[in-house]
């Protein structure tokens, strides 16, 4: 990719602030009508039901990175190696996806009911599992096709039919399917993917000019030397989203599962919204550390985690009344484990950081080092700790595993210089300030003054020292916009 000149550079910043524009509204469009849909699931479903559909797309998820190497998770920065021919590099890493999992579907049909006993499926969820695998990693390449070239309008619409849509269809669908509800939520919660997939397919791949063989040959070897050292990473990523879920299930019931998966969708709602801008920020990081244009990363870093500590913030604020008003009274104890898992994606939106520039230093076995040691402390606190304490202390223990990988992150990342790129200091006192919070808000979560006072005092603190980036950035957009 040439190197950009000023203005150049300052039309791509502009850019990309509208498509993180653009993301963040559309998550918090997706946070209210998500939490508005989260009250009405889990009256119209039980807990075995959507305990039965998080495993499955858990699942589904692992298998993902297994059967394609998780080649698509090299699209952002083969955009940026291959930006001239963008179209040819895409249309090679669809075609492998499409390739390895029909390939996969084939293999699989002789061993059709030991797969289907191994991961608790009925016959329907066992094809519909490659569809749903098919769906999912080719939508990634073209959800990161979109973010990379700033198609702020495409992202928005994305990000409403993965999410809001989604959830009203798998409400609609398990009405509709009374006697196989947990299919109904499967079927609608991926139908986004799927409508995505065949327009991507149709009006973008089949339509365009195909590359040689020889360049598709090319671009999936070079993708998957990336990939494969990185596979220990995302399986080990899977874990650590997953694994509390999975193995809740196993030592303590689908019931119980279900509750644990309510508190972490409430949980990870400050996450969806941080990993929207993420998906933004990371290609703009990318192209600025090519160029060595490490200023405006420590400028924008260091607002991104006040951002993210004040997002997190408010949910433990009101995590208790969202629980109360939206989720029947079997859910109560999850206003116990909320904040801790809030906390817990805290630390690992801090690891975008860390992963950003490991990605780009081409580190792949360190990030796969660092997340398999979180992994690995994760299954085995989990195992230990769950059948003594109990399935709620899970949540301690999803914080504890990631913040072993963003201490090992931080320590292997000084000899790539992470502190000339990143304010090492403001995010020493995030972690410890998330921290303390999240436990003060388990201690008052039955007194609504003393939260709602704690979260005022936060918002005027982080307004008044942020003021002037938060002038200049809405001038910015107020001038952008004008043009």
């Amino acid at each position: 990719m040439k190197r950009m000149n000023r203005k150049e550079r300052i039309s791509d910043s502009q850019k990309t602030l509208h498509t993180a524009f653009s993301n963040t509204i559309a998550s918090v469009i997706s946070l209210v009508i998500g939490t508005l849909v989260v009250s009405v699931t889990t009256r119209v479903m039980s807990q075995d039901d959507v305990g039965t559909a998080a495993t499955f797309l858990a699942n589904r998820n692992t298998i993902a990175i297994l059967v394609t190497f998780s080649i698509y998770a090299y699209v952002n920065r083969g955009l940026v190696l291959h930006d001239e021919d963008k179209i040819g590099f895409l249309q090679s890493v669809a075609y492998f996806c499409i390739l390895v999992i029909f390939a996969a579907f084939i293999i699989a049909l002789p061993f059709k009911q030991q797969l289907m006993d191994l991961l608790s499926l009925d016959p329907f969820l066992y094809y519909w599992l490659f569809v749903s695998l098919l769906s999912y990693t080719v939508f990634l390449v073209a959800d990161y096709y979109c973010i990379y070239s700033n198609k702020s309008g495409l992202v928005f619409w994305i990000v409403i039919a993965t999410g809001p849509i989604g959830q009203i269809l798998s409400v609609i669908f398990a009405v509709l399917m009374p006697s196989n509800k947990y299919i109904g939520r499967v079927l609608g919660l991926d139908a986004a993917y799927v409508l995505v997939t065949l327009i991507f397919l149709i009006g973008f791949l089949f339509k365009q000019k195909r590359p040689s063989w020889r360049k598709c040959l090319k671009y999936i070897q070079e993708s998957l030397s990336f990939t494969l050292p990185l596979l220990p990473h995302l399986l080990s990523q899977m874990l650590l989203t997953q694994c509390d879920l999975i193995l809740i299930s196993y030592l303590c019931g689908t019931d119980k599962s279900g509750i644990y998966s309510m508190g972490h969708t409430v949980g990870n709602l400050a996450l969806t919204v941080m990993t929207q801008i993420m998906c933004a920020w990371s290609p703009w990081v990318y192209r600025r550390m090519k160029e060595n244009q490490y200023a405006p990363i420590k400028y924008g870093s260091e607002f991104l985690m006040a951002l993210g500590v004040f997002l997190s913030c408010g949910l433990i604020t009101v995590s208790p009344e969202l629980v109360h008003l939206m989720l029947p009274s079997s859910y109560a104890v999850t206003t116990s484990i909320i904040p801790m898992l809030v906390f817990a994606m805290y630390l690992q939106f801090l690891f975008t950081l860390v992963y950003d520039l490991e990605y780009f230093r081409k580190k792949p076995h360190w990030i796969a080092l660092q997340s398999s040691i979180a992994a690995a402390s994760n299954v085995v606190l989990n195992i230990l700790i769950i059948p003594i304490a109990g399935y709620q202390s899970a949540c301690y223990l999803t914080c504890i595993s990631y913040a072993i990988l963003l201490l090992t992150g931080l320590g292997m990342t000084r000899k790539l210089d992470f502190k000339s790129i990143y304010n090492s200091r403001a995010l020493l006192f995030s972690i410890i300030f998330m921290g303390g919070y999240s436990l003060l808000g388990i201690a008052v979560e039955n007194n609504l003054v003393i939260r709602y006072l704690l979260m005022i005092v936060v918002t005027c603190f982080l307004l008044y020292r942020y003021r002037n980036i938060l002038n200049s950035q809405l001038k910015e957009l107020m001038r952008s916009n004008g043009q």
